[in-house]
């Protein structure tokens, strides 16, 4: 089964401030909807809470130790196993937040990552993952623009 995990993060590791982004990239969210449409997504609930519905077009899937958790809309999931049993078709896309990451990372097959070339303000980091461990099928560079204020790069990695 695949697993992917799709990741934004800046230079320093951060992928979250105040349960949001701490960037405004509109390609990246382009990016990420197409590459979710029509796929299973696991997210943990703060995750969840922070995004406040359902992605349209999506599995949704939320992995919490909150027994009483539920919400219209998405499947609950109280570990890790449960999620892998059911081995959806299309694979499963983890979408964060750091713990997931954390969890995942040993079964992933694919890394769809975006690095943010900047250092923000955050609270919430995912040590960069191994790279040595992976390798980099394609890679987009893009410049700052009226949209984008900071230089990002998109990155598809597979195990070596």
């Amino acid at each position: 089964m695949e697993i992917t995990l799709l990741l934004a993060m800046d230079d320093t590791g951060l992928i979250g401030a105040n349960g949001q982004l701490p960037w405004r990239l509109p390609n990246d969210l382009k990016r990420f909807r197409r590459q979710t449409l029509g796929r299973t997504i696991v997210m943990g609930r703060s995750t969840f809470d922070s995004i406040g519905r359902p992605l349209d077009g999506r599995n949704n899937w939320v992995l919490t130790t909150n027994r009483s958790f539920s919400a219209a809309g998405v499947r609950c999931f109280h570990d890790i196993d449960s999620i892998l049993a059911e081995r959806p078709e299309n694979g499963l896309a983890i979408i964060g937040g750091a713990t997931l990451y954390e969890q995942f990372m040993p079964l992933a097959t694919r890394i769809e990552l975006t690095r943010v070339h900047a250092t923000l303000s955050g609270d919430t980091w995912f040590s960069d993952p191994a790279l040595a461990a992976w390798k980099a099928e394609a890679v987009e560079v893009e410049q700052p623009d009226e949209r984008h204020a900071h230089a990002y790069s998109f990155l598809s990695l597979t195990r070596r």
